[in-house]
């Protein structure tokens, strides 16, 4: 069907936009600020351009492409997903009239997508051909919807692409309402007029010399927290609609657009319908990139670093975790041997990174002994009483392994229920302009401990047994008290059907809201 999105939204063309200053190079003034200006009207214009850029900034999601040093881990582990990552990278340098410009990674839950996402943009950053990057994530306001998708795109793109910046600021000076827009005019006015302005008064730059590859992660988590599922999809589509719309403006640049998400009913068929069958690839993150092989390296090297540095190193028996096999042998002797707990860590996997990751965060805590950690592991048995080896039931035993671990389970509901209620309260405390209201903060930790009538030391040690699963929150006044690792433990304690008496159900979270404001009004 045809693209019902018009090209110009009916804002001004982009060779209607004000050039810069020929005395003013964008690479030079605008990005990195060092030339100092003498003439009174240039400082104007510059002091307008910042306040502009100043105001793009306001309305981005910082956290939808951070890549701190905290980020390494949700990486793909050294020597894994080799074959795949070499395919995409190879995609990515193909010229653009010898390849399709859209390629759809798709897998079920703990496939390790995200890792992949974050890999892919390491290595095309490192060629200076990164774009941009936005990964969603469900229950992270401005991260669960596409509010502020194209806003991040073109606060990337001002920094990967220098002389777009000017262009972005006097499109923002032109018309500072345009965050109030639809997207589809943002997309215009903040990111394809940009580029054609680039095109158009630097005739004589080759575009396949600019950065051009954008990630989109997590696309299945787009409007996840949205009530309504009708909803949900037509946001998933809106921006698979958008990001259609820059395939087709390769005289601009020449896009190469990767997204990820799991395998859902709308977005797989938007990638099949014939005006889009001919622009995108389709490559499944399954058993086809040899998982096991990656997994067993994995796990193998996170046994290694157990050895090396974990507290009770010293007090593990000789040659842990080999101990229990028939030839005794020592790991780091035989780094390369089979090793029958990695194999079997590898089998109840079943292909997904997920698995293994929180199994070897639970084994490697430092607060606990790793040999007695991992014979809980290897003894479990299925807590779902379903002997399907799927993924889902071997997260969910894993899940209530570690809750039921965890010790008081009134201590752990109260604390889960605050979290819940908590971040439902901050997601309606922030206004369109981004401003909080009020929100559950640390400072307020004391009061909170007392109402929850746990103390900071009962609450650290609950946080210990549950570090496998989940996180303290850095800075929360968008965010969740709590952070979890992974989507699916949220998904989990939300259905009835998998977490059993662990389920925080809407009933569970009104009664203690009332516990809960009933001992705040004494």
């Amino acid at each position: 069907m045809a693209d019902p999105i018009p090209t110009n939204d009916g804002l001004p063309p982009a060779s209607a936009v004000i050039p810069p200053m020929p005395s003013q190079t964008p690479n030079k003034v605008i990005v990195k600020g060092n030339i100092v200006q003498h003439v009174t009207h240039i400082e104007k214009s510059s002091s307008a351009a910042q306040d502009a850029f100043k105001s793009l900034h306001d309305q981005i999601c910082v956290a939808a492409y951070e890549n701190s040093d905290e980020h390494d881990e949700m990486k793909c582990f050294p020597g894994t997903r080799t074959s795949l990552l070499q395919l995409l990278e190879e995609w990515t340098v193909i010229p653009a009239n010898e390849r399709r410009p859209m390629v759809w990674l798709d897998g079920p839950m703990g496939a390790g997508k995200t890792a992949v996402a974050r890999s892919i943009a390491e290595r095309v950053s490192r060629r200076e051909k990164l774009l941009g990057i936005f990964i969603f994530r469900r229950g992270e306001p401005y991260r669960n919807n596409a509010s502020r998708f194209i806003t991040t795109l073109s606060y990337q793109i001002a920094l990967s692409i220098p002389l777009a910046r000017p262009y972005i600021e006097q499109q923002i000076i032109h018309d500072p309402s345009i965050f109030q827009q639809s997207l589809s005019r943002q997309l215009q006015a903040l990111v394809i007029n940009p580029l054609q302005n680039i095109r158009t008064h630097h005739p004589d730059l080759d575009p396949i010399t600019l950065p051009n590859v954008l990630i989109v992660d997590g696309l299945d988590e787009c409007g996840g927290d949205i009530q309504g599922d009708q909803r949900k999809k037509e946001m998933q589509i809106a921006v698979l609609d958008l990001l259609h719309r820059l395939v087709q403006r390769s005289d601009i640049l020449p896009f190469a657009i990767l997204v990820h998400s799991r395998p859902e009913r709308q977005i797989k068929n938007w990638f099949t319908i014939d005006q889009h069958r001919h622009i995108t690839y389709r490559a499944t993150l399954a058993a086809s990139y040899d998982s096991d092989r990656d997994i067993e390296l994995f796990v193998k090297h996170s046994f290694l670093m157990i050895l090396a540095c974990h507290p009770s190193r010293y007090s593990l028996p000789p040659n842990w975790p080999l101990d229990t096999s028939p030839k005794k042998l020592n790991p780091h002797e035989h780094p390369t041997a089979t090793w029958p707990v990695v194999e079997e860590i590898v089998r109840k996997s079943s292909g997904h990174f997920i698995y293994a990751s929180i199994v070897m965060k639970y084994v490697a805590s430092p607060y606990h002994e790793p040999n007695k950690r991992l014979n809980d592991i290897l003894s479990s048995g299925n807590a779902g009483g379903n002997s399907s080896d799927s993924p889902v039931t071997i997260l969910d035993a894993l899940f209530h392994q570690i809750l039921e671990a965890a010790g008081d389970r009134y201590n752990t509901m109260q604390i889960l229920c605050y979290n819940s209620i908590s971040t439902t309260f901050r997601n309606r405390s922030v206004g369109s302009d981004g401003t909080v209201y009020g929100y559950f903060g640390s400072a307020l930790d004391p009061y909170i401990f007392d109402i929850l009538g746990i103390s900071q030391q009962e609450f650290d040690t609950w946080m210990a047994h549950m570090a496998p699963l989940l996180e303290r929150e850095r800075c929360y006044a968008y965010s969740h008290f709590l952070r979890f690792h992974h989507t699916s433990f949220s998904e989990f304690l939300n259905s009835k059907e998998r977490a059993k008496h662990w389920t925080i159900d809407p009933w569970l979270c009104l009664r203690f809201i009332v516990r809960f404001a009933s001992k705040a009004l004494k």
